[in-house]
């Protein structure tokens, strides 16, 4: 994870707004990781930590308003610039997208 999350920051801004999601917390008897683990490695390298399900959609709203809640307070704090941020994917910009 912690290799990915070098890479992630090298690609985009160091000002990226990152979100650990450990997802199937309704399957407790198959976690691989514990919720302590995942929570100091994500308070350690600045991201938002959260559990979902999936299956029951619990927590998955969560997930998107503390992006943005994440975002918004970037954006307030100056530490984001909107006209300097261009959204890309594997096959290129969304902008450049029919």
């Amino acid at each position: 994870m912690g290799q990915w999350l070098l890479e992630a920051r090298e690609l985009a801004s160091d000002r990226l707004v990152g979100v650990l999601v450990g997802n199937k917390c309704d399957r407790q008897e198959d976690r691989e990781v514990s919720f302590l683990e995942a929570s100091r490695f994500a308070q350690e390298n600045d991201l938002v930590f959260l559990e979902t399900s999936a299956l029951y959609g619990d927590g998955v709203q969560e997930v998107f308003a503390k992006c943005a809640r994440r975002v918004l307070s970037k954006l307030s704090d100056g530490l984001l610039d909107l006209d300097k941020i261009t959204i890309s994917t594997p096959c290129g910009p969304l902008a450049s997208r029919p």
